[in-house]
């Protein structure tokens, strides 16, 4: 079980990695909901071309 000790410095240092990450994963994911929205207006655009418009596929 001794392996499952850190030192203090050690477990600042992870404390700070996992906040670094927690920030870039923030970032990443930010503008997903803006894609996300974007996409289905395509598909709804295209689907709207296609059914309602007869623009030949």
């Amino acid at each position: 079980m001794t392996d499952l000790h850190f030192s203090v410095d050690d477990a600042i240092a992870r404390m700070a990695a996992g906040e670094e990450i927690a920030v870039k994963a923030h970032r990443a994911t930010r503008w997903f909901k803006w894609f996300v929205f974007l996409q289905a207006a395509f598909a709804l655009a295209f689907t709207l071309s296609i059914d309602v418009a007869t623009v030949p596929y």
